[in-house]
């Protein structure tokens, strides 16, 4: 039986599609939504930034959410 890697406890989710910011902004925000359910949570502000041709770049960094201790009875 293959042993399972363990996830990243922090990731940057990246953007850099020259497509446009409101199509690169709907790319970024479905990225984010994915990695959310995968178990990760955001972690501090989305950072934009513009090539010399004007094109976006985001960023969003997201740490591994702790698992839930269970409940005591």
């Amino acid at each position: 039986m293959a042993e399972k890697t363990p996830k990243q406890r922090y990731i940057v989710v990246m953007d850099s599609s020259s497509v446009g910011v409101t199509k690169s902004v709907n790319l970024m925000v479905n990225q984010i939504n994915q990695k959310i359910t995968e178990g990760y949570i955001p972690h501090g502000n989305l950072v934009a930034i513009a090539d010399d041709e004007g094109n976006p770049s985001f960023f969003q960094p997201m740490i591994l959410r702790a698992p839930t201790p269970p409940a005591s009875k």
